[in-house]
């Protein structure tokens, strides 16, 4: 099973150049690093996660990345990896960190807090109740589309990079499609309307293919 596909393939590429890459915009990042670098590899402490990426510290680092450092603006690939951070910081971290009307967490944390838990032992009904969920809260709800639609614009690179290294590419068309379903769904007006009201969508699409829609990643495998 493949879950938080292509969360963590911008920080992998990121790792990788930064890590050969000998530059002022470079040296300046290194002061942001924990802010980076605690989406990377510290969701076993989810709470702990947000509440250091949200810090007035970080923020303000993922507001503009570029701007850390002149030297950012010219020097393209690292101006490149920057804005996917800027990128996946403005739709992926909220995805994780959204709270609800209630300052519960959003549904898109539960699933990630269960996956580290048990993820050997992931009840596909789980992953089907997190997704129905998401349509009781506006936030979460608004949360969960701009996710989705950050993963369907971006899923060519991801894909090509996947391509590049011979390996299997994360979504196929068909896994595409399922989300951009999903994603008609979340902005229709059906969605909300109760705490039921994800049961249609289940009787639509294979309950296997479902499971990708809660989106979430398994590439730290990849550093």
């Amino acid at each position: 099973m493949r879950y938080y596909t292509v969360i963590i393939v911008l920080f992998t590429v990121f790792w990788k150049v930064y890590s050969t890459s000998i530059s002022d915009c470079r040296a300046e990042f290194l002061n942001y690093r924990d802010c980076v670098k605690g989406i990377d590899n510290d969701f076993h402490s989810f709470e702990n996660v947000c509440e250091i990426v949200n810090s007035d510290k970080c923020k303000k680092f993922f507001e503009d990345p570029i701007t850390i450092h002149e030297a950012c603006n010219t020097e393209l690939r690292m101006k490149n990896v920057l804005e996917n951070i800027k990128r996946y910081y403005d739709n992926g971290v909220n995805y994780y960190c959204q709270k609800d009307e209630k300052e519960n967490l959003c549904p898109g944390a539960e699933q990630a807090i269960m996956i580290l838990e048990k993820y050997q032992n992931n009840d596909i009904s789980d992953s089907i109740q997190i997704l129905k969920n998401s349509c009781v809260s506006k936030a979460c709800t608004n949360a969960s589309i701009n996710f989705i639609d950050y993963i369907l614009t971006d899923s060519r690179d991801f894909n090509e990079f996947f391509i590049k290294r011979n390996e299997t590419v994360p979504y196929t068309d068909n896994e595409n499609n399922v989300f951009k379903e999903t994603l008609s769904y979340l902005k229709s007006e059906q969605c909300g309307k109760s705490p039921n009201s994800g049961a249609e969508l289940f009787n639509v699409f294979d309950l296997t293919t479902l499971l990708i829609i809660v989106l979430i990643n398994i590439y730290l495998q990849y550093n």
